[in-house]
């Protein structure tokens, strides 16, 4: 067996045998010379060439290495350029559990960006038909049109997706520690949660989600699952109702045996304010809260005489402190 135009489409192609597959991984892999024809220099542009490119569209996705000049990837995109002609399709190996196309026909000048701001919760409708509900502070990056092999989009902050049933093109987001891949399902994902966690929670079909670098974890999620990715690429699983915790893409809020510190967290959002709670024990006390499109007001009239607070308003800063009511 040798390395060849064909041997290596089909490996693009996922339509290798598993011998023929560890044969190019193990080629791939290897410090051997590659004999493509062309002189250092010119290999050397092409790898500065492949780089740029690489770059320019997937600027999200880090190489997990300082240097990558003359790395086996580099080598091995080369080739592949050289084989199939620059400008087609390229493989970046995010992992050992699959690999990640990179379509160079979409450019990062191709990618439209929708940022949300506090208060705000704007619906995305994207060119497959799929539907993207964002949450007040966050952005979203995506193609204005998606490629023939895949879809491929960008997520900072927290986003509920409906998507589009295709199984030639698979959905995938890439969050800063995280990547999710779908076929057609919906699903939340916040990387808001707490500082340095990314949450999935799906709401139905099937979610594949892992953590972005080489040693992330893999699962697969179903309706009412969540899993949550930490800061050092722990993955922890659980079972919850995912259509409360989804509520706000029908601008209900509902929070459940949750502390007024994370209540108000949300709320910050929400109603775009800053809330500060004088009185640390009460910012740990945990509440329960349902409505649909509430006010600020009656948000905080509610707490207010639920959590025994007061609170008061100064523009779009609340002050919340605890009060005298018998009980407390």
């Amino acid at each position: 067996m040798k390395i060849s135009e064909e041997l290596l489409k089909k490996y693009l192609n996922g339509e290798c045998t598993a011998k023929e597959r560890e044969f190019v991984e193990e080629w791939m892999n290897s410090e051997a010379e590659i004999d493509s024809g062309l002189s250092e220099d010119d290999v050397s542009e092409m790898e500065q060439r492949i780089q740029y490119r690489f770059e320019k569209t997937y600027p999200f996705v880090d190489s997990g290495t300082s240097s990558t000049k003359g790395s086996p990837w580099l080598k091995y995109a080369a080739v592949v350029a050289i084989f199939i002609a620059v400008g087609a399709t390229v493989y970046w190996f995010l992992n050992p559990l699959d690999t990640q196309l990179i379509d160079t026909s979409v450019t990062w000048e191709d990618y439209e960006i929708k940022e949300s701001k506090r208060g705000e919760r704007p619906i995305v409708k994207l060119s497959d038909g799929s539907t993207v509900h964002l949450n007040s502070e966050s952005i979203l990056k995506f193609p204005e049109t998606f490629s023939d092999s895949h879809r491929t989009v960008y997520l900072d902050g927290h986003a509920h997706f409906d998507i589009s049933k295709n199984p030639d093109k698979p959905f995938i987001i890439y969050t800063e520690r995280s990547k999710t891949q779908v076929l057609g399902t919906s699903f939340d994902i916040n990387t808001r949660r707490k500082p340095g966690e990314t949450e999935v929670i799906v709401t139905s079909g099937r979610v594949a989600f892992s953590g972005k670098d080489k040693t992330g974890n893999l699962v697969t999620l179903q309706l009412d699952d969540r899993a949550v990715l930490s800061s050092d690429n722990n993955m922890v699983t659980d079972k919850v109702d995912a259509r409360t915790l989804t509520a706000w893409t029908k601008n209900q809020l509902i929070f459940e045996n949750q502390t007024l510190e994370e209540i108000m967290g949300v709320a910050e959002r929400w109603f775009d304010i800053q809330v500060k709670i004088s009185d640390a024990d009460l910012s740990r006390r945990t509440f329960t809260y349902a409505s649909e499109n509430p006010s600020l007001k009656e948000f905080l009239d509610f707490m207010g005489e639920v959590g025994r607070f007061e609170y008061h308003i100064s523009d779009k800063e609340v002050t919340i402190v605890s009060s005298s009511f018998p009980g407390k």
